[in-house]
C-alpha cells in the first residue's frame, strides 16, 4: 500500500455495525471479492476486464514511472525476474517516448575540440599532458 491508502484507512471512521472496510449487502464479511468486482464493472460499463489484470497494470505502471525491476519482483512476491517481466508490459505510447528520448540524444551536435575556447584550466591540462608524454618518451628510450 502507498501513503495514500495508508492515511485513508487511518482517517476511515468504523461503524459500530461492522469493523470491516468492505462489506457485504448486510454489513458482514464479504464471501467472494469476485462478485463485488464484477459487479462494479457492470455499474461502470467495462468489459473484459479481469481483478488479476489490476496486478499487470501495476506491474506496468511501476516500471513505466521509473520504478526497479528488483523491487517489484519482492512487491509481486515473484521468485524469479523472468516472472516479473511476464507482468510489466510497456505501453507502445511509452516505447514511442523512449525512442524519441534516444533520438534527442544521439541529435545533440557534438563540438569538436578546436571549436572549445581555451581556458587557462585547459592550458595547464594541455601542458602537463604533453610534459607526461615527452617524460614517457624519455624513459622508453
Amino acid at each position: 500500500m502507498d501513503s495514500t491508502v495508508i492515511n485513508l484507512f487511518r482517517n476511515w471512521q468504523r461503524t459500530s455495525e461492522s469493523d470491516f472496510v468492505f462489506t457485504n449487502a448486510v454489513g458482514g464479511r464479504i464471501g467472494w471479492l469476485q462478485h463485488g468486482f464484477r459487479k462494479a464493472l457492470r455499474r461502470a460499463g467495462i468489459t473484459d476486464l479481469h481483478f488479476h489484470d489490476l496486478r499487470h497494470t501495476f506491474a506496468s505502471q511501476w516500471m513505466m514511472a521509473g520504478g526497479e525491476l528488483y523491487a517489484l519482483k519482492d512487491i509481486l512476491g515473484h521468485k524469479t525476474i523472468a516472472m516479473t517481466q511476464r507482468y510489466a508490459h510497456l505501453s507502445p505510447a511509452y516505447k514511442r517516448a523512449m525512442v524519441d528520448r534516444m533520438e534527442q540524444i544521439w541529435a545533440k551536435p557534438v563540438t569538436p575540440a578546436t571549436e572549445i575556447p581555451i581556458t587557462e584550466s585547459r592550458r595547464r591540462l594541455v601542458r602537463r599532458h604533453s610534459h607526461a608524454t615527452k617524460a614517457a618518451v624519455a624513459v622508453s628510450a
